[in-house]
């Protein structure tokens, strides 16, 4: 059982569970905000006076490793089915055997993030609060879009889900988000669901100073040439760095920061693209753009330890 499924079954009634790398959890109404840091925190010592000499950060590290291992194997099959079009029974038993392994890593890597993200709530328990988003501060949510979700599968193929808004707005209501099927970007299921209120009442760090001004203020502010070239410098320098707060929803490897060609302006300008991207979309499809300020905060936060302020 995985650290949060042991925390919400103490809890007991919860109407939803999904987990977000920057360290979110979304629909712990129920539950009460101040029970669930309780018994997280409790659990955590538990698990803590069990595995006390435990690294959880390099840990994650070696199981990213594995893991990109054990996915160039199953890219290899996968591309050689392909070509052959089909596998010997040797070469199936071994697609079936290493996609169990991939299944177990990922598995851990949920584990890791999970427990990582109740040592962070305890070492800085005043930062964190419950959120209600509203349509003054859909930036909070739009923050989280891309990051890695754990809990939310898609109903028709039961793939990961992930957090999307309606195309081509400049604002953006608590209406215009949705869950949307990863398998969209390939070529598969394009089942999307709406957000119940339960999605919408966020456990998270508050004291960013993003978080502090409406969703409004925070766009006004990045449209300014100052904000924007301290913006462009920073992304510049991380490019093509990888950082595992953004996972590939396929392959669950750290994504890599890239820079679009002939951009339309700075949000249209970077993206989070999987390790095994290719520009002639050969590789994986799975991209996340860096469409709002929120976004290019988050991404900043996740490579620097701070955002746009």
């Amino acid at each position: 059982m995985r650290f949060l499924d042991e925390v919400f079954d103490l809890l007991g009634s919860v109407t939803n569970a999904v987990m977000y790398a920057a360290g979110t959890v979304v629909g712990i109404a129920a539950a009460g905000v101040v029970e669930f840091a309780q018994v997280s925190i409790e659990k955590y010592n538990e698990y803590r006076e069990r595995n006390r000499s435990v690294n959880l950060s390099l840990q994650n590290r070696s199981v990213h490793t594995s893991l990109s291992q054990i996915n160039d194997s199953i890219v290899d099959l996968e591309r050689k089915k392909r070509r052959d079009g089909a596998l010997s029974h040797g070469e199936k038993d071994q697609l079936l055997s290493l996609c169990s392994q991939r299944e177990d890593l990922v598995g851990e890597i949920r584990n890791n993030k999970e427990l990582l993200m109740i040592e962070h709530l305890k070492e800085n328990q005043e930062h964190f609060d419950s959120v209600r988003i509203n349509n003054e501060n859909t930036h909070i949510l739009q923050f989280h879009v891309g990051q890695a979700v754990f809990g939310k599968k898609c109903r028709i193929c039961g793939k990961p889900m992930v957090l999307q808004w309606r195309r081509g707005l400049s604002t953006v209501g608590m209406s215009d988000f949705f869950w949307g099927c990863i398998s969209y970007y390939e070529g598969g299921s394009q089942h999307t669901e709406p957000f119940v209120q339960s999605d919408l009442d966020l456990f998270t760090k508050i004291n960013r100073k993003e978080f502090e001004i409406p969703a409004s203020v925070l766009a006004d502010i990045v449209r300014n040439p100052g904000p924007q070239s301290s913006i462009t410098r920073r992304m510049n320098g991380v490019k093509q760095e990888q950082t595992d707060v953004y996972l590939c929803p396929v392959h669950l490897e750290p994504m890599v920061l890239r820079e679009k060609r002939e951009a339309d302006g700075l949000l249209d300008q970077y993206f989070f693209g999987c390790p095994r991207w290719l520009p002639n979309r050969q590789g994986c499809n799975q991209i996340v753009k860096l469409k709002s300020p929120a976004q290019l905060a988050s991404a900043l936060e996740a490579f620097y330890g701070n955002g746009i302020f």
